[in-house]
């Protein structure tokens, strides 16, 4: 009986401790409003894109296509899709050794890019990026996302948006370089890893447009909610992309990111 009691107290203390650590979370916006705009979200560093060609055909190597109203939510698999994931060619797996541009070096370190196009009316100009979780998987086809607390499948994660300290969500202006589809609007660098034979698979879950309401640094409030056009997620397909300066890159990440910081905090 005392030992079915003490085990029970372990319980309890346990889950004490996973809600106080979830309740230390911080709510944060970061902000990618203008040309120049560069944030560091937990390792990894946010940016605007402006390409010089259309990221479409032939730059532009989409592997995962979501596509809702006001939240959507989506990962990349050859396997059966979920949430608001579009099936078909956009829609695939990754295979790490596949990845262009494979590695990218910014001031020394080395990153892997993820790029993202945004398909927003001119009504809907801002959307928000709420969660990004990055993982390597055994398999190709995997499906049934194990979302609760935004775990993955059970392979490595590379990397999260999110962590115990802070909730992030990153508001993108999806008319900084035009309209519709087959613009290049964010550029993504995530720390590099090492390639894993056991988990050869890269699995992108993306969550965007929980914020509808919130304060942009110029003080106008906005709805960052989704319009029901598609959003994409893809690599470079070029063999020779457009890398911007590395000490330019880190510079304004690192001050971008002590401002966001200085402002943290949500409007409801």
């Amino acid at each position: 009986m005392k030992a079915h009691r003490n085990s029970f107290r372990l319980g309890v203390a346990l889950a004490l401790i996973v809600l106080c650590a979830n309740a230390q979370a911080v709510p944060t916006y970061y902000f990618l409003t203008t040309t120049s705009s560069s944030e560091m979200v937990n390792g990894g560093i946010f940016m605007p894109f402006d390409p010089e060609t259309a990221t479409g055909t032939g730059n532009f190597d989409s592997f995962l296509r979501i596509q809702g109203k006001n939240t959507e939510t989506g990962y990349n698999t050859d396997g059966t899709v979920e949430f608001q994931t579009k099936s078909g060619k956009w829609t695939h797996s990754v295979l790490v050794d596949s990845l262009t541009p494979p590695r990218v070096q910014v001031d020394g370190s080395w990153y892997r890019e993820i790029l993202v196009d945004l398909n927003q009316a001119p009504g809907y100009r801002y959307l928000s990026l709420d969660q990004l979780v990055v993982s390597l998987e055994a398999s190709a086809n995997l499906t049934g996302y194990p979302s609760v607390n935004y775990q993955n499948f059970g392979g490595p994660v590379l990397y999260s948006m999110d962590d115990l300290a802070e909730d992030s969500s990153v508001i993108m202006d999806s008319m900084l370089f035009g309209s519709g589809s087959g613009k290049g609007d964010v550029r993504i660098y995530i720390p590099d890893f090492s390639p894993n034979p056991s988990f050869p698979y890269m699995y992108v879950y993306a969550v965007f447009g929980q914020q509808t309401s919130v304060q942009l640094p110029t003080g106008e409030m906005v709805a960052a909610v989704a319009d029901s056009g598609f959003e994409e997620m893809g690599v470079w397909a070029s063999i020779n992309p457009e890398i911007p300066a590395p000490g330019a890159i880190l510079l304004a990440a690192l001050g971008a990111g002590l401002v966001a910081r200085l402002r943290r905090g949500r409007v409801l």
